[in-house]
């Protein structure tokens, strides 16, 4: 019977629909149910079009009345690539989604696929089931490519779990887990939680393997006067970190930039022997340029080097003026949550910010948010258009700051870490320094008194070479005290089934910054929150593994990382294991930006085949990899026996910040390393470095490689390598 309009209205009701889906699908997020899944997203397109080539070719059997295969796949083919094409076309002009040529070769396929399907349906309708199986077969070959299957451990890596634990790692209430700080040991709770209900075993009696980290405080003791003046402490006066503890008294000397030189520089014909010595910090302008092409210059120039010059001439203390001009600035807030510290200059329609290196910033007062000034105010020219012309000289050097405040001493407990740079007032393995004279970095308010001249008359003087001389004494004091705080490292074990096979490890370190004196909070969401989640991540993946690997699998959250890998150096020199346990290193940081499906990583074998396990485990993962070799040191590894003793010197080629992270403290040791590192952006130790600003596929995809390194490297995939 032939069909009416309305029986082919229906029949092709279905196809349009399903149609209409697929492209209300291109334009919309996936469902929660759907990305939880992680299908790929070609195996979503082969199914897509499968249903659409089945209801296609249906139609056109209804429409012709013909069985034949080249009718009901052609057509079918033929409108599924076109449809897919104009599809992929249609997401060009949809934000975030970008059309991929290989998603409408999918879509061909598909729809080829689906025809199939209906021609089998067709022969099984007829009594001729013979091709079933055989369709089936090619159904499952298309659509399940082999690599597209995932096993169990990949299920439990999904992109919003992920995301979930980076925004709690840098989210405001952990303040930016500096080191040491009551967030970073709720930190270090979350992880060794998040450890223990993945399946994991603490390596000890419990998760954390403590170390202590010492620190120099300045307590409001040191201070700066004139024979028969006032004395200057506090705000006034600041403790450089390399200056050891000391007093010095003597008579005043004016040695102007105090750079030293081969012929005496600033220091030849003043009398420095028995004095106390002031000096203006870093260059005067007119040898700015000079500096910028000459590195020993500016090395002399620093307050370190000049203090070395004085104590070598016989001076009894240094006095450094924090800046020229007339107040001194500890730091300047931009607009945009920028902070600048150095020297700040005024210039015509704004000011220049000298940094370290001479690297310069001109900015116009209106990008100026707030400068802090060490007298307590504030000043705010991006809001107060009389400030235009304020001179705001920034202090060039870090110090300890005195934690005296006018409200009283400090509160009792636990000190926050000093302001400025990270790790400012930290103690190595050794005491405060002994060697040297006592220095203190002061305020213009010092020096005027101290010469009975403002500074700017010092500047000019320093400039003409003729340099003041006064009857007037000075008694310099510095005194620090040494405490001590624990942090911790948060370590989980996967146990293999051979306690004899080597032990892989993953490794991230979860400290950051902290806060700034304004309360703004360095999140590190990237720096290294990101790093932090892949090893939770990890944790549960190795809970839904399909088999138990050869060997261990250890991982690893380091603390204090910021302050010079302290967390790292302390596991290496007090292992929980052997050293000659460890197979390799996998260390994570700064992996949640970019692309997903690409990966850097910047590989020590140390004449193992570690590259190889990599390798294999970037294509079992389905990304690319960007790989670069270090080589092996000329002095080669020792055999097994040796690492406790070894200190290999870490290379910095090919790549400037292979000495700066974790790995770099495995290196030392002879144990082959794999740093897994996204590079630097804008956004690096600044407070912009926020978790929206992260990629959560990105963070499964390394996940997913990380998942397969520690599994290849603990089923005893390593092969060579000295002693091994």
């Amino acid at each position: 019977m032939k069909p009416t309009p309305v029986r082919r209205l229906l029949a092709l009701l279905p196809l349009l629909l399903w149609a209409a889906l697929i492209c209300h699908g291109s334009s919309a997020a996936a469902p929660e149910a759907v990305v939880a899944l992680e299908v790929p997203d070609l195996l979503l397109h082969g199914v897509e079009f499968a249903v659409f080539g089945f209801l296609a070719a249906r139609w056109v059997q209804g429409e012709t009345g013909r069985t034949g295969a080249t009718a009901l796949l052609l057509f079918p083919v033929l409108l599924s690539a076109a449809f897919g094409a104009a599809d992929e076309f249609h997401q060009s002009f949809v934000p975030d989604r970008t059309p991929d040529p290989v998603d409408a070769a999918a879509d061909a396929v598909g729809g080829l696929c689906g025809a199939i399907a209906w021609l089998a349906v067709l022969r099984v309708r007829r009594g001729r089931g013979t091709g079933v199986v055989a369709t089936a077969a090619v159904l499952v070959a298309l659509l399940f490519p082999p690599g597209t299957a995932r096993g169990a451990e990949d299920g439990t890596i999904r992109p919003e779990e992920l995301r979930a634990d980076v925004e709690f790692l840098a989210s405001p209430a952990l303040r930016g887990r500096a080191s040491p700080s009551a967030e970073l040991d709720l930190a270090a709770r979350f992880i060794a939680e998040r450890f223990r209900a993945g399946g994991l075993e603490p390596l000890g009696d419990d998760w954390f393997l403590t170390f202590p980290l010492r620190f120099r405080r300045e307590r409001g003791e040191s201070f700066a006067r004139r024979v028969g003046g006032d004395r200057f402490a506090g705000r006034d006066v600041s403790v450089p970190a390399w200056s050891p503890d000391g007093e010095g008294a003597g008579p005043l000397a004016f040695a102007g930039y105090g750079v030293d030189g081969p012929d005496g520089g600033d220091f030849a014909g003043v009398a420095v022997h028995g004095r106390v010595v002031v000096v203006l910090d870093g260059l005067p302008r007119s040898r700015e340029e000079e500096a910028r092409r000459d590195p020993e210059l500016l090395r002399r120039a620093s307050a370190e080097a000049k203090a070395g010059a004085a104590a070598a001439r016989g001076a009894v203390a240094l006095l450094v003026v924090r800046g020229p001009g007339s107040g001194t600035v500890d730091r300047l807030v931009l607009c945009d949550g920028r902070v600048l510290e150095g020297r700040v200059e005024e210039i015509p329609g704004g000011y220049r910010v000298t940094r370290h290196g001479f690297r310069r910033f001109e900015l116009p007062p209106a990008e100026i948010a707030k400068a802090s000034l060490r007298d307590g105010r504030e000043l705010r020219p991006a809001e107060d258009p009389a400030l235009a012309r304020v001179v705001l000289p920034v202090a060039a050097e870090t110090f300890l700051v005195p934690e005296v405040e006018a409200g009283g001493p400090p509160e009792r407990g636990v000190p926050p870490l000093p302001r400025a740079e990270p790790g400012l007032g930290l103690l190595g393995e050794g005491g405060p320094p002994t060697e040297g004279v006592p220095v203190l970095l002061v305020s213009t308010r010092v020096v005027e008194d101290l010469f009975g001249l403002p500074v700017s008359d010092l500047e000019a003087a320093a400039a003409r070479g003729v340099l003041p001389a006064t009857d007037a004494a000075a008694v310099v004091r510095v005194r620090t005290v040494v405490e001590e705080r624990p942090v911790r490292n948060v370590a989980g074990l996967y146990r293999g089934r051979d306690e004899s096979a080597p032990v892989a490890i993953a490794v991230a370190h979860y400290d950051h910054l902290g806060t700034g004196p304004d309360g703004e909070i360095y999140a590190g969401a990237d720096d290294n929150a990101s790093g932090t989640a892949v090893l939770l991540a990890l944790a549960r993946a190795l809970r839904g593994s399909a088999g138990t690997p050869r060997g261990s699998i250890l991982l690893l959250a380091v603390a204090a990382e910021e302050l010079g890998l302290l967390g790292s150096r302390a596991f290496v020199r007090d292992p929980p294991l052997s050293l000659e346990r460890i197979g390799a290193v996998l260390n994570l940081d700064m992996v949640g930006r970019g692309v997903a499906d690409e990966l850097t990583v910047v590989a020590a074998p140390l004449g193992t085949s570690l590259g190889e396990v990599l390798s294999a485990a970037a294509e079992a993962a389905g990304v690319r990899l960007r790989m670069t070799v270090v080589d092996t040191p000329p002095a080669g590894v020792p055999p097994a026996g040796g690492r406790a003793a070894l200190d290999l010197p870490v290379p910095d080629r090919p790549s400037p910040w292979f000495p700066r992270s974790d790995h770099a403290s495995f290196f030392r040791k002879g144990i082959p390393v794999a740093f897994v590192f996204g590079g630097v952006h804008g956004d690096h130790h600044r407070p912009a470095d926020t978790p929206d600003r992260l990629n959560p596929d990105r963070l499964a995809a390394v996940a997913r490689f990380a998942l397969r390194a520690v599994l290849g490297i603990a089923e005893g995939g390593l092969a060579g390598g000295a002693g091994r």
